[in-house]
Parts: structure tokens; C-alpha cells; sequence
């Protein structure tokens, strides 16, 4: 079992995010090694003996809901007191960049638990972070982090998009959605919409779409060229640049704006114009380590 610890104060929630319910009847079996642990949840009426006729202890669905509950209550306890004492060494700028990437996190951790334990109450752990954040450690210049944002159901123009490019655009892009190094929004709603239909059109028609608005997200030019490399590189796998996606740059990003088109290319998919931040999407730094 992963433990949250001082580097990674949320470690416990991000492990159990993936479990099911037999994960869970295997971690708790460890706290009862001479009970039997009764899978269909079924009260039994006769007593159950081991091969030494030692009587087993019977734990049904009631007792292991209020342990495994008791065990996530306890893992928040510790993960608030975690985030407390790092926040109390960090400076206001340090501190910024410390509550997004727990934001983001919680972000990532609600995208790949599809099946969160017996019941909903992993769901209800992570919204209390939320609100411990919210509520004690935000900074005066900070908007609210907002835990509608992450459960929110997708816009309808996703609907019917191919599975895979829209699980892959959104894996990549998502993190536009919150806020940079600076604790400054990277793009409104509105916009951050805007991009992902823009980019889903690219994807599905290998064309730039008719921009009804140019996007000015608050990030380096060499974090949003990288991103659009990974997509490239996620969906072609090829050194050959298709020629959409550096128009696309061009087009709907006011920073590239004035941009050569020449320039743009030689820099696509360039590591040495940033240095990867915290707040990337996972599958950006795994090709900007």
C-alpha cells in the first residue's frame, strides 16, 4: 500500500483511485488474517471453522464499507495535516504553484477512477481536500478552485467524437483548463472549449478549422507548440511534420501570430524552449523528461 507522504501528500488517493472491489477485499483481508471474508456480502447463520476447528470471524458488506470508510477518513486526516505543513514552509509564489498541482492531481485521480471503491466515498475524500483548500490556504489573489469543473459531464460537440482522439486530446490538453506557474488562469472556459474543438477538428480532418476566435493562453510559446508535438507524435508516430498542424499554431494562437512559418517548424517539438512545469498533463512529461 502507497502512503502519502511529505513529497507526495495525496499518494493514498491517487493508489486507491484504480481499485475495485477485490483489491479492497485484499487489503482489508489483511487486517483480519483469521477472517473470512464473504464475498456475496451474505449473513450467515452457521458458524465457520478453520482446519484447526478455530471459529472464523464473519465480516459481511456493513463491516468492510465501515472500515474501508474509517481507513479513507484517516488517510484525510493525514493528507490535510501533509498539505498544512508544506504550505507553511512555502513562499506566496511557491505556494501558488503547490495548491495547483494538488488541484490538477485530484483532476488526474477522478479521470482514471472510473469505479471508485464499494461506494462513492473516495468521490467525497477528494472533494474535502478541495474544500480544505479553499476554505484555509487559498491566497487572496486566488479564485477558488472548483470541483464542479471535475465532474462536470463533457460539452455535447465531444459527443460522437472518436473515442480515442477525444480521450487523447483531453489527456493532453486538459491542463489548460487550470492555471500556470503563476497561479494565473491559462485559459477562461469559454476558450478552453474553443481549443478543444479546434483541436478535434485538426485531428479529424487533418485541417485548420475556421477560427472564430484566436486563443491567448498564458503560456510560454514552447509549451503549446510542445503539446500539439505529443498529439503529433501520439497520432502519427512519424519525424514527418504534417504541414495542419503548423498552420494551426499560426492560426489560432495570437503568440505565433507574427511567427514565420519556417521558424514555427524548426521549433516543434523542441524541449530546449522550456522547462517542463508541474502543472503539464502526465503524457506531456513523459516525452519532456
Amino acid at each position: 500500500m502507497i502512503q502519502s507522504t511529505s513529497q507526495k501528500p495525496i499518494a493514498f488517493f491517487e493508489e486507491v483511485a484504480t481499485y475495485n472491489e477485490s483489491n479492497i477485499l485484499l487489503f482489508i483481508s489483511e487486517y483480519f488474517p483469521t477472517a473470512k471474508i464473504n464475498p456475496p456480502f451474505v449473513e450467515l447463520s452457521e458458524m465457520i471453522f478453520d482446519e484447526n476447528a478455530n471459529p472464523l470471524e464473519i465480516i459481511n458488506k456493513q463491516k468492510i464499507v465501515s472500515f474501508w470508510s474509517s481507513i479513507l477518513q484517516g488517510e484525510l486526516y493525514k493528507s490535510k495535516e501533509l498539505i498544512y505543513q508544506n504550505y507553511l514552509k512555502g513562499t506566496e509564489s511557491q505556494n501558488k504553484v503547490y495548491l495547483n498541482v494538488i488541484f490538477n492531481t485530484i483532476k488526474v485521480i477522478i479521470k482514471k477512477g472510473e469505479k471508485f471503491t464499494l461506494n462513492p466515498s473516495c468521490l467525497f475524500f477528494l472533494k474535502e481536500i478541495i474544500g480544505f483548500i479553499n476554505d484555509r490556504l487559498l491566497l487572496p489573489d486566488m479564485s477558488p478552485f472548483l470541483w464542479e469543473s471535475l465532474i462536470n459531464k463533457e460539452e455535447p460537440y465531444l459527443e460522437g467524437t472518436n473515442s480515442s482522439h477525444k480521450d487523447l486530446i483531453l489527456s493532453i490538453f486538459d491542463y489548460m483548463e487550470g492555471k500556470n506557474e503563476l497561479g494565473e488562469q491559462i485559459l477562461s472556459k469559454d476558450d478552453f472549449l474553443l481549443l478543444l474543438k479546434y483541436t478535434i477538428f485538426l485531428v479529424e480532418n487533418q485541417s485548420v478549422p475556421e477560427i472564430q476566435k484566436q486563443l491567448e493562453p498564458k503560456l510560454k510559446n514552447g509549451i503549446i507548440s510542445f503539446s500539439y508535438w505529443v498529439l503529433h507524435k501520439e497520432l502519427y508516430d512519424s519525424k514527418k511534420i504534417k504541414d495542419c498542424f503548423i498552420d494551426f499554431l499560426k492560426k489560432v494562437f495570437v503568440c505565433f501570430k507574427g511567427n514565420e512559418i519556417s521558424s514555427i517548424r524548426s521549433q516543434f517539438g523542441s524541449k530546449t524552449r522550456f522547462y517542463p512545469p508541474d502543472f503539464l498533463s502526465e503524457i506531456i512529461k513523459k516525452y519532456s523528461s
